[in-house]
């Protein structure tokens, strides 16, 4: 089997960040073409209802930020997340073998909506893919792989 294919079996978000994760990403912006790299590490820790993770984020400019999402299972398969810079309450839930998020992120000032999937692969790694957008116009991508530390 492909180690890029993907898992079919349902991804449970708090069995995945069971422990240290580490992943590699970029975010390319879809008008000027730029891509801006980063590798994030996440401390996570699961309470039995409560999932939280401390990310690190080191840019390709040299920049850090540092954030935590605190995600709150509501029902099995159904998430709420709170994180820095999200506006409002992010919607997370597991779509069969795919988790999807949608929640809006103010960078630079600017309120960003972001629709994410994040899909286990055969190789144990996750993957994400975010769509970028500015009042439903395309902006750009976030892709990222994470893998157990």
């Amino acid at each position: 089997m492909d180690a890029l294919l993907p898992h079919t079996d349902a991804l449970i978000l708090e069995s995945f960040f069971d422990g240290p994760v580490q992943g590699n990403g970029v975010f390319v912006n879809r008008w000027s073409k730029s891509r801006k790299t980063f590798t994030v590490d996440i401390a996570p820790a699961w309470d039995g209802r409560t999932l939280t993770l401390v990310e690190e984020f080191v840019y390709s400019d040299g920049t850090i930020e540092h954030a935590t999402w605190q995600i709150e299972k509501v029902s099995p398969g159904s998430y709420t997340g709170t994180r820095e810079g999200v506006i409002g309450t992010a919607r997370i839930w597991n779509d069969g073998p795919v988790v999807r998020l949608r929640y809006v992120l103010k960078l630079l000032g600017i309120g960003l909506a972001f629709a994410e999937t994040m899909s286990l692969r055969a190789d144990g790694t996750l993957r994400g893919l975010a769509a970028v957008r500015k009042w439903g116009i395309p902006i750009g991508t976030v892709e990222i792989v994470m893998r157990h530390a």
